[in-house]
């Protein structure tokens, strides 16, 4: 995400993560922020021991499928936005 300055904030432009930096400027309570430009998007991944018990590697999975259909996962998302 690249953010450009509206007035009267010191920020000309700013290359940061579309969650990271949305958050980051509402908690110092910039407003006004424009997203110009993304250079391009990553997946992100869960990585877990290899010896972690099957059975908490199916009940995550199941967990995460539930909150991707409740939308959870989204109501999360836009807190950070």
């Amino acid at each position: 995400m690249l953010v450009v300055k509206k007035e009267p904030h010191p920020i000309d432009i700013w290359a940061t993560g579309s969650l990271s930096g949305p958050y980051l400027a509402k908690q110092e309570g910039l407003v006004g922020l424009k997203q110009v430009f993304s250079f391009n998007k990553n997946d992100l991944y869960l990585a877990l021991n290899k010896d972690t018990n099957p059975e908490v590697v199916k009940k995550l999975n199941e967990a995460l499928s539930k909150m991707r259909q409740d939308g959870s996962i989204e109501k999360i998302y836009r807190q950070y936005r």
